[in-house]
């Protein structure tokens, strides 16, 4: 539940369905000053008898009109406010509100150092805020802050009680008398004074608290025996208030013993002041020695980081020009000079014709043209003629991986024939040539490794088949071809290495003679010569790049180490400045703390002087402290000889008559004269 809802609901109404119990009353404590606002703004929209209100500071109009609404409402109730007497307390048009029937009362506590600080609220009798929360704008929108809402009755009992004593104590609200508190001691929230103004006050209390001393009991028996001489009838107060007055004006004329023992309070408050301005001179001092301090560390360690800097910077200068700068240019100087090497040489120079070359590669070609002619042979027609030879009775020859009569015996079928055997080492080269002139080795050499092995696989698997044939045939062995066994035939292998010899011999001696051949073209040198000392001009200027950017890096932090060297010199110069500016702020502090010492030397003597001539006056408040302790002592014979309800008739008479009193004898004036 909301601390709005629970204020809202009436005194004794049932919570969540159960009526509070005595011995678990509802409390609730709040933080936000926000929230502690709004829980004085439902209170006061939501009381139904009584408001009573004793505030150290009410200076925010937002209450003062939730409070005014009650009386324009048709159910107006009795609304009492006991406030401090301190200034800010005048500024608000409390004037309004008594004007509408609520009372409104100020305390002035005996005390001149001591205040009604006091901050609570009490709500039909039955409810209580109560904390550190002052009514002010300031604690509602700025400070932290804290209250404690409660309807226990014994707590609401004691601050009735409370509330009751501090509204018998204090005085009409009087709004034309806002000087009457315009110079009374310094209170919270009130701007400071200087050094000079507070030890004056303080002279002045303390020559005030000895000159002014008296009695407060006697006052207050009195003010008692006054009122039992006559019946405790007001009309005769102003007689007694002169009296009081009179009292005081007897009381402040000072004995010599009492003026060397004001005197001696003097010397020894200046003593004090002296010392405690020593002791402040001294921390000031010790302060901007020590802010001095930190300052020039600090200012040493960045010089001593900026050294440490420096000193890399130039390691890295001399690593950059002496090692990395010198490889550059040395590599640069080697690819001019083979650049001009390319352009002058390259040119004029040409391949001798490869004839031995040109020699291998044709008997090369020969050995393949021969021994793939002869296996063609052996595949189509070997077993054919095997097979005629045995119908025509003739002894058929003895299987063999190659035969030197192949073309001869193709040439006898035919010139087709011939042909035909003739093609098929032809297309073999042919195909190596075709592959050879591929331009991607990853596309050429894979393609040249399969078709080895296809062509060479193929040839060795049918000649050794067409051999196991013929070997059937002749009854030399009776067992079925299987193309499994062929790994454990030898001839396989005969065939398979002789024939990929002869294909990667051929391969290796055309792409050389072709090289050679390409060489010696004109154009294609000079194209080639061209493109090289193109690729070598290009690494040139990329290397002279290098050089021009690793200059500027070197030029760049050779700047770095300038700037760098700069600020340490400002360094030392706002080192030496800061030494000077010390010293100029330890002379300023200690010419005010000599001078404030005389003054405060010249306040005390001032005071002395005054001390030995009685040139007293007397303040108001004082006077006030005095009527305040007669009238508790009236009021309390009223209490205790009368009835309740004519105690506080006469109380209330009593009051007026202090009233005309206070109009017919207070001044407008900080002080009156002796």
């Amino acid at each position: 539940m909301q601390i709005s809802e629970i204020i809202k609901r009436p005194f004794g109404a049932k919570l969540n369905g159960k009526r509070p119990s005595a011995n678990h009353p509802i409390q609730r404590s709040i933080h936000d000053g926000d929230q502690i606002a709004q829980c004085i703004v439902d209170a006061i929209d939501n009381a139904q008898s009584s408001i009573y209100v004793a505030a150290s500071y009410f200076t925010d109009p937002v209450y003062l009109q939730h409070l005014q609404w009650k009386y324009v409402s048709s159910n107006p109730i009795d609304i009492k406010i006991v406030l401090n007497a301190n200034k800010e307390n005048y500024y608000l048009p409390f004037a309004d509100l008594v004007s509408k029937g609520a009372e409104v009362k100020v305390m002035r506590k005996s005390s001149a150092y001591g205040q009604m600080h006091d901050k609570f609220c009490i709500v039909d009798n039955c409810k209580v805020i109560t904390g550190s929360f002052n009514w002010s704008k300031n604690a509602r929108t700025n400070n932290d802050e804290n209250v404690i809402y409660t309807e226990d009755g014994n707590l609401v009992d004691e601050y009735l009680e409370k509330f009751n004593k501090l509204l018998a104590e204090s005085d009409d609200f009087e709004p034309n008398n806002l000087n009457d508190v315009e110079d009374e001691p310094v209170v919270a929230e009130q701007k400071p004074l200087d050094e000079t103004a507070i030890y004056e006050n303080l002279v002045k209390e303390l020559v005030y608290a000895q000159v002014h001393t008296y009695d407060e009991q006697k006052l207050l028996t009195l003010g008692k025996e006054r009122a039992r001489n006559c019946g405790g009838d007001a009309h005769n107060l102003i007689q007694e208030l002169d009296n009081v007055y009179i009292k005081l004006l007897r009381d402040i004329k000072v004995a010599d013993d009492k003026k060397d023992n004001i005197k001696i309070s003097l010397q020894e408050q200046l003593e004090s002041a002296k010392g405690h301005t020593t002791l402040k001179l001294e921390n000031d001092i010790s302060k901007i020695e020590s802010q001095l301090s930190s300052k020039k560390d600090s200012i040493e360690n960045d010089n001593r980081r900026m050294r440490t800097e420096v000193t890399l910077l130039k390691a890295e200068i001399n690593n950059l020009r002496n090692i990395e700068k010198k490889n550059l240019v040395d590599k640069l100087t080697e690819v001019k000079s083979r650049s001009q090497e390319t352009e002058l040489n390259n040119l004029g120079k040409k391949p001798r014709f490869p004839y031995l070359k040109l020699i291998l590669l044709i008997l090369v070609s020969l050995y393949c043209f021969i021994f793939y002619s002869s296996a063609a042979y052996i595949l189509i027609y070997s077993q054919q003629d095997a097979k005629a030879a045995r119908l025509n009775g003739e002894i058929v020859s003895d299987p063999e991986i190659y035969s030197g009569d192949a073309l001869n015996m193709a040439l006898e079928k035919g010139v087709g024939t011939f042909i035909f055997i003739s093609l098929f080492p032809l297309f073999v080269l042919a195909m190596i040539f075709a592959i050879s002139n591929i331009k991607n080795k990853w596309v050429m050499i894979p393609s040249l490794i399969l078709v080895f092995l296809m062509i060479d696989g193929f040839t060795a698997y049918k000649i050794t088949e067409a051999i196991h044939e013929i070997s059937h045939l002749k009854g030399l062995t009776d067992t079925a071809w299987d193309p499994l066994s062929i790994f454990s035939h030898s001839d396989f292998y005969l065939v398979f290495v002789f024939g990929i010899f002869g294909l990667i011999c051929f391969k290796l001696l055309l792409g050389s003679f072709l090289n050679t051949i390409n060489a010696r073209d004109e154009n294609l040198r000079y194209e080639r010569s061209k493109m090289m000392a193109a690729n070598q001009k290009q690494s040139a200027e990329q290397l002279q790049i290098q050089v021009s950017e690793l200059d500027q890096l070197i030029a760049l932090k050779e700047t770095e180490i300038i700037f760098k060297t700069e600020n340490i010199e400002t360094h030392h110069a706002q080192m030496a400045k800061l030494e000077e500016e010390a010293t100029r702020k330890i002379q300023r502090v200690t010419n005010a703390s000599q001078q404030l010492e005389i003054r405060y030397a010249n306040i005390t003597q001032l005071n002395i002087i005054k001390v030995e001539n009685e040139n007293f006056s007397y303040s108001n408040l004082y006077l006030r402290d005095r009527i305040t302790n007669f009238i508790r002592g009236w009021k309390d014979f009223l209490h205790e000889h009368f009835s309740s309800a004519i105690a506080v008739q006469k109380s209330r008479e009593a009051d007026e008559q202090v009233s005309i009193w206070k109009q017919q004898n207070f001044s407008n004036s900080k002080e009156t004269r002796l």
